[in-house]
């Protein structure tokens, strides 16, 4: 009698007269199989997968939706998540769902986490087969579980009847139907793309091989798609070349032509990558300007979102923006993508006709940004640079020199605990004549949105040759790690007046 041992692909067949054959030859294969998979080996804690640089791309590329927190173990809302993060990932490996994290302040994983734009810590990121999207659900393990939950469902529900399809947009703030003449074409996997993309945001659905349902909505042809909505119009019928562009197309349908603006919604205009254009003005008269304002909106649909915000309660995001401040209503177009805004002459008259010029100039590249500045001091001899927008290059670019910039802002109060420390810094450096101590107030001068301010004190140093790509410094902010930072990243030696005194400080009394 023979015996089949299936090992990969190969079939092996061992006769059953020798039982130490056969267990040889397990015991072989077993040290082969380990031989082969032991670089996919994951260290795990408490259920959550323990990533780095190595094995990283090998273990989220292989799994169809894992979670992944980027953290650093000094940061005190990551140690707050741990056990959350914990609890979640044991009740969701039963489901297949796999939570990791990654300690993304160590120099193997730095580029890691900086490959994935992490800012700040924690950062939490889910991953589908290898492919990032943010993660916006909360910080607890219920909320946690739930949000995993969701995202494991499919992002195409498939319909079957007209009724399902109106309540479907009935029942959904934005709803994305498709229609396909026949199940696993080449569009319905684009489209499944994309819904995957971006179920977060809108309600994905689809009806195949129904051509009465999609002729019942207004559909021609074989194929097509609809982006149901409460506002506006409530339905748009995407053109051809519309469905050629879907991810633009969504993003210029499924937001009103002209809304309030605010916390609750800003950030899915500013991920719609289009520019806002802002009407300031006291919500009584919103819907003067709205009717002034609609032409405009319909005709650069697309190109500009268009919004109204309350601007007695919201003037100094006018001001963020370069506004005075003083002057309601106002005008100004913002270009997330960029940082740079255009503000609209607050000496002229807020009307359609000049509004309507403003915004063809704009949309032609005909106008110049806003640069909203401090002026530059008559005096920057002290141990620690002022730094403004009208200033930035000329200081923080010299190439002659190694920056460390401090943003911050005047009512932060990590800011102004930070703030002597920084003199000393500056003091202790002043006779070093390639290290540049400096801050600049970000919320009084623009700031290039490529280098990521979200928080204050942010500190960056800007080598000499790296001026495109400073560091980050995620350190304590006592003035020895600080120094310790500088000097490990330039090469340049410590003050003596530092050194002597850490050397003083480190001594022991008799």
């Amino acid at each position: 009698m023979a015996t089949a041992v299936r090992s990969n692909s190969h079939i092996v067949i061992m006769h059953s007269s020798s039982t130490e054959n056969m267990k040889t030859f397990l015991f072989l294969t077993t040290l082969l199989a380990c031989a082969l998979y032991a670089c996919a080996e994951v260290e795990v804690e408490e259920g959550v997968l323990v990533l780095n640089a190595e094995n990283f791309d090998e273990t989220v590329n292989g799994k169809d939706l894992v979670l992944v927190e980027f953290y650093a173990p000094w940061c005190g809302h990551c140690k707050t998540l741990a056990p959350h993060y914990a609890k979640a990932a044991t009740e969701l490996e039963a489901l297949g769902i796999s939570l990791a994290k990654v300690n993304a302040d160590t120099e193997e994983n730095r580029p890691l986490a900086s490959r994935f734009d992490v800012k700040g810590f924690p950062t939490l990121k889910v991953f589908r087969k290898g492919e990032a999207s943010e993660y916006d659900g909360g910080r607890t393990s219920d909320t946690i579980v739930s949000y995993m939950k969701r995202q494991n469902q499919p992002a195409v529900t498939f319909l079957n009847s007209t009724e399902q399809v109106q309540a479907l947009a009935d029942g959904s703030d934005i709803a994305i139907v498709a229609f396909f003449d026949a199940a696993g074409s080449e569009d319905e996997s684009k489209f499944s793309a994309v819904a995957n993309a971006l179920r977060n945001s809108y309600t994905f659905a689809a009806v195949v091989a129904e051509p009465t349902i999609a002729s019942a909505f207004g559909v021609e042809g074989s194929n097509g798609v609809i982006v149901f909505k409460p506002f506006d119009e409530k339905k748009n019928v995407l053109t051809t070349e519309e469905i050629g562009s879907l991810r633009q197309s969504i993003s210029k349908y499924a937001t009103p032509l002209i809304d309030e603006i605010g916390p609750t919604n800003y950030k899915g205009y500013v991920d719609s990558g289009l520019p806002i254009a802002y009407v300031f003005v006291k919500p009584e008269e919103k819907d003067d300007f709205i009717s002034k304002v609609r032409p405009l909106a319909e005709s650069s649909r697309g190109q500009i979102s268009w919004v109204w915000i309350d601007a007695p309660k919201y003037m100094r995001h006018g001001q963020n923006l370069g506004l005075s401040g003083n002057t309601i209503p106002a005008f100004v177009i913002e270009e997330t993508s960029t940082g740079l805004h255009f503000v609209f002459d607050e000496t002229k008259t807020v009307d359609a006709e000049a509004l309507k010029e403003f915004t063809s100039q704009y949309l032609s590249k005909q106008l110049q940004p806003t640069i909203k500045s401090e002026e530059i001091p008559t005096s920057n001899d002290g141990p620690v640079k002022v730094v403004v927008a009208k200033n930035f290059d000329t200081i923080v670019k010299d190439s002659s020199k190694h920056v460390l910039l401090e943003f911050y802002a005047p009512w932060c109060g990590h800011c102004k605990t930070l703030a002597p420390i920084w003199e000393q810094l500056g003091t202790d450096f002043a006779s070093t004549s390639d290290i540049v101590i400096a801050k600049i107030d970000a919320t009084a001068n623009d700031v290039d949105p490529k280098l990521g301010i979200r928080g204050f004190p942010t500190i960056k140093l800007f080598l000499k040759d790296g001026k495109e790509a400073p560091v980050d410094y995620e350190g304590n902010r006592s003035k020895a790690d600080l120094i310790e930072f500088i000097t490990k990243n330039t090469g340049v030696a410590a003050p003596a007046a530092a050194a002597s005194e850490e050397t003083a400080e480190g001594k022991d009394e008799l």
